[in-house]
């Protein structure tokens, strides 16, 4: 069977994340049974590319794929899963359909002629490291030191490091963008994806059209 349109099919595990895996081995295993989208599959393996699809991706590629692949169901009154919309027997492998980038028509006004709104694959690995593709970008969140540290004192969990808002650590972008990784970058929180990965890493994901600028060093 041949993919003509700008679908990729990957291959996934299972449809839920089941567990997350510590550096030590230890494994955390999740009560994924009525949370869908919150512990779906987000790692995957490209198993066909289709013909337009415009992204350098190749069969056996790890991708980091959305979380709305395995999440479109159909369930009953109970909300019990009926039917995953998105999986089909391909030649009997077992595979998940993503949606990706595609080249739309001049009287449809998107830059450069291409429809990134769609796209349900974060980034693909390259020499061990995640790469964004696309109109993604990939970065990581930065966690700000405590103000007061002691000794002597057992501080409120308010007082400890927290997460910074509305900023993180560029890591790798589908499209060109002036940034170098390691960059400290200003980005419109809203449309912000958070995924945290089987290996327990957080993983931002936005559009990159939603990154305002670098922090320059003064």
């Amino acid at each position: 069977m041949r993919i003509i349109d700008a679908s990729v099919y990957v291959t996934l595990p299972s449809a839920l994340q089941e567990y997350i895996q510590f550096k030590s081995g230890h494994k955390l295993y999740l009560p994924v049974d009525n949370n869908r989208e919150q512990y779906a599959t987000v790692l995957g393996v490209v198993h066909t590319v289709g013909e337009k699809c415009l992204s350098d991706l190749r069969q056996g590629d790890e991708v980091l794929i959305s979380y709305k692949v395995t999440a479109d169901v159909q369930v009953n009154d109970d909300n019990a899963i009926l039917k995953y919309n998105r999986v089909l027997d391909y030649d009997g492998d077992i595979v998940w359909q993503c949606r990706t980038a595609s080249r739309v028509p001049e009287s449809i006004h998107f830059p450069d002629g291409i429809d990134y709104t769609k796209e349900e694959i974060f980034a693909v690995k390259r020499n061990g490291k995640w790469q964004a593709i696309g109109g993604w970008t990939y970065m990581l969140p930065i966690e700000e030191q405590p103000a007061y540290k002691s000794e002597f004192l057992i501080l409120p969990e308010s007082m400890n490091g927290k997460i910074r808002e509305g900023s993180a650590t560029f890591v790798s972008a589908g499209e060109d963008i002036d940034a170098q990784e390691g960059d400290e970058v200003m980005f419109d929180k809203q449309y912000l994806h958070e995924y945290t990965l089987p290996d327990n890493t957080t993983a931002y994901f936005i559009k990159t059209q939603y990154v305002w600028g670098v922090y320059e060093q003064v």
